[in-house]
């Protein structure tokens, strides 16, 4: 009944609300999973718009809730995650863009805060010691040595420019330790937009790059975009001795995954075998979107718009690596089975009518 399913959507609601605490990516598929409730062809239109508003309300309540309970007086700041920053600054790295104290103030304050850490005496804080220090978004150090340091802040940095793809966790950690994620984050954010608006082509032009990137199979290990976060196949191992009963140490691997750790050598193997298979179904990713973006069928439409939206705009704002596409994973699969579906019936009309223009044209 309509209590039913609206408790169902309801719930989902929730569930989606703790998807969004999860990963604040998520927020864009809960978006657009209400939207997607409106072209669901079930019940008229108040019914579709009165489970579309159900969900999102659901949603936003928990995730306002536990804001308001949780985190807030956990930390003390009203951000809702003070790391949006390293991901604006590793999007501009892979654009190739560098970051220049012409480009404006912040991009100056930021070179002279980089050249100031580099020369702190200070240890750098590793991110597995600062682990319980994260829920503090101010120094981590006393406000005597965060005095110090900035008292040491040149007003003019000898540093002008960073090398180009530099690894923004070689200068951060020392930032973070005695500025505290937020502050640094205000400023990441700063310069990512200004690093942009003076070269936004060479952005603009690698959204498309990291969009192909997140939706393409990869075939291998080595040809993910991201290799060190796929499992290695068994030609790239190599072990230690032929082991027992197959298991052996595995001592090498071009990614590092391996440094004489135990493992399984038939599952390496049919692991190896089924990847490239199980993957190539990808391929059909890209037409499967073209079909849904023009078909008559609302559901694989809004589908592919919101596959798309969450791809260009991580794309765009964030590292394209596929642990963050795994959000929305699923609806890949989903537009290609409609695609193979309408395929089907397509060839079936076809035949259908060529036996009919066979029958037509044999003498009676």
């Amino acid at each position: 009944g309509g209590g039913g399913a609206t408790h169902l959507v309801c719930s989902a609601g929730l569930v989606s609300g703790l998807g969004v605490l999860g990963r604040w990516n998520y927020a864009l598929v809960a978006l657009g999973l209400s939207v997607l409730l409106l072209s669901v062809p079930s019940g008229g239109f108040r019914t579709r718009l009165r489970n579309s508003l159900f969900f999102s309300t659901s949603a936003l309540v928990l995730v306002l809730l536990v804001h308001l309970t949780i985190q807030v007086p956990a930390t003390g700041v009203w951000n809702p995650s003070c790391i949006p920053g390293i991901s604006l600054i590793e999007t501009a790295n892979r654009a190739g863009l560098t970051l220049q104290a012409d480009n404006g103030p912040h991009s100056q304050r930021l070179l002279a805060l980089i050249e100031a850490g580099q020369s702190s005496p200070r240890a750098v804080i590793s991110f597995s010691e600062a682990l319980p220090l994260w829920q503090n978004p101010g120094t981590w150090l006393s406000q005597e040595e965060r005095d110090v340091f900035l008292h040491s802040v040149p007003n003019e940095p000898q540093l002008r420019e960073t090398s180009e793809n530099i690894n923004i966790l070689t200068w951060m950690s020392p930032l973070l330790g005695y500025l505290g994620p937020c502050e640094i984050d205000r400023h990441l954010r700063a310069v990512f937009f200004e690093t942009v608006l003076t070269e936004p082509l060479p952005w603009l032009l690698d959204i498309p790059r990291n969009m192909w990137d997140l939706l393409r199979p990869a075939l291998s290990g080595l040809d993910s975009p991201f290799p060190s976060y796929s499992l290695p196949h068994a030609e790239l191992i190599e072990y230690e001795d032929s082991g027992v009963l197959g298991f052996a140490r595995a001592v090498r691997h071009v990614t590092h995954h391996y440094t004489g750790q135990w493992v399984w050598r038939p599952g390496i193997e049919i692991f190896s075998r089924l990847w490239a298979p199980l993957n190539a179904l990808r391929f059909l990713v890209h037409p499967a979107l073209v079909w849904a973006l023009f078909t008559r069928h609302r559901v694989y439409t809004a589908i592919a718009f919101l596959l798309l939206l969450y791809v260009f705009v991580i794309g765009a704002i964030d590292y394209p690596e596929h642990r963050i596409y795994a959000i929305v994973y699923p609806l890949g699969p989903v537009l290609v089975g409609g695609f193979l579906v309408a395929l089907w019936e397509r060839g079936k009309t076809l035949w259908q009518r060529y036996r009919a223009t066979q029958a037509e044209a044999r003498p009676a």
